[in-house]
């Protein structure tokens, strides 16, 4: 059931930017699916998303089709409380934890206090129906902001109280304290480049989600992580120079980046994690360097104009998940060499409207004899040649 829940997830995804969507993303550790709607200057549009919920896998939401919302941590319902147009519950810091805006505002501030006691963390999705945000100031208490906080929203500006110990905002982007992690870009800005600065090395959750309007973004030097949906939907970007020190881009970091060019990887990652690259549909040519040793679930799912599929011949390679290079309907060779272990649909599979798994007729796949992608290519009726039989 897994794999075909997260299957349809991933074959649903389409182009945010310029028409209507429908989007379900794949979860990080249970998901709910609520009715979003967003406006921007470029479109409006009607979406169905299925959003990750909270990073704690012993808490998780519950919203009804009235969309009362019900919060439990493992088997005790949280005791939700509201206040004018705050949702909120007390944590188990004895502190405010807001988990939704009800209101409308193009400025927003959230408050220090609320009934009296001191708000200190923005839970996921909290601010996502108000669709007509454009400046957001956070409190001077606020010690800690979920991945998926700022889900759904596309401000122009994020600013928080100089004195605030965690977070600063430089410029109406919000960063932590030291500038060392990107928190939040606002997406709402008309800017088509933006340079992150040196000091960062990390680049958090969602920072640049449907960043829309941005067709370029220079990395650090110095950069040494990027977390999930980081660049997800930025659907103008063309092209992403990865510096060297960069170890891990994790899951949906560049999930549809519609218009990003070919990507060459840094050499100190060992892994593509779960859909980083899946629809990134300008890719013609996908190259798989000798350091990787896993390529994640759905890693490039329905990049669907890959002509070329590159595994370095002293490849690593250990696992190649389920659907990692499906939905490439104009591959037509691979070779892989090795005994690398290739699971379920991992190539050379498209699928129909009902989402039922083809493979391709006339692709070639080129291994060893006996190897696990031997065995997959003649399970699934896919062309095998060995290394030195003739062309």
């Amino acid at each position: 059931m897994k794999i075909i829940s997260a299957l349809l997830a991933l074959l649903l995804l389409t182009v945010p930017a310029y028409a209507d969507e429908t989007t379900s993303l794949p979860d990080v550790t249970t998901a709910v699916t609520v009715p979003v709607s967003e406006t921007t200057t470029e479109n409006s549009a009607e979406e169905t998303v299925t959003i990750p919920d909270f990073d704690d896998s012993q808490e998780q939401v519950i919203i009804t089709e009235a969309g009362e919302v019900t919060i439990y941590r493992g088997e005790t319902e949280l005791d939700l409380k509201t206040f004018e147009d705050w949702t909120y519950f007390i944590n188990e810091d004895g502190f405010v934890s807001v988990t939704k805006y009800s209101g409308q505002a193009e400025d927003l501030t959230i408050p220090e206090e609320i009934e009296g006691i001191t708000v200190n963390n923005i839970r996921s999705r909290a601010l996502e129906e108000n669709t007509t945000l454009k400046n957001l100031y956070l409190p001077s208490t606020l010690t800690s902001i979920d991945d998926y906080a700022f889900w759904g929203i596309m401000p122009e500006n994020i600013y928080i109280d100089e004195s605030n110990e965690i977070f600063k905002s430089v410029d109406g982007i919000l960063f932590n304290k030291d500038e060392t992690a990107i928190i939040r870009y606002p997406t709402g800005r008309a800017d088509k480049s933006y340079t992150i600065p040196e000091t960062v090395v990390r680049i958090g959750a969602c920072a640049f989600y449907r960043g829309w309007n941005l067709e370029e973004i220079i990395l650090p030097s110095n950069l040494y992580s990027i977390d999930p949906y980081a660049f997800a939907f930025c659907s103008s970007i063309t092209n992403i120079d990865f510096p060297d020190t960069v170890v891990e881009i994790f899951d949906y970091a560049f999930v549809s980046c519609k218009r990003l060019g070919n990507v060459t990887l840094p050499p100190n990652i060992i892994a593509i994690y779960e859909g980083t690259f899946a629809r990134c549909t300008s890719f013609t040519k996908i190259t798989i360097p000798s350091n990787i040793l896993e390529v994640g679930y759905g890693a490039y799912m329905e990049c669907s104009n890959v002509r070329e599929l590159n595994i370095a011949d002293d490849n690593q390679l250990q696992n190649v998940l389920e659907y990692s290079f499906s939905g490439m309907p104009n591959l037509k060779e691979i070779r892989l060499m090795g005994n690398t272990k290739v699971n379920e649909n991992a190539f050379g599979v498209i699928f129909n409207s009902s989402y039922e798994p083809t493979f391709l007729k006339d692709l070639r796949i080129i291994c060893q004899e006996g190897s696990s992608i031997d065995s997959y290519a003649q399970t699934n009726g896919i062309t095998v040649a060995y290394e030195g039989d003739p062309i």
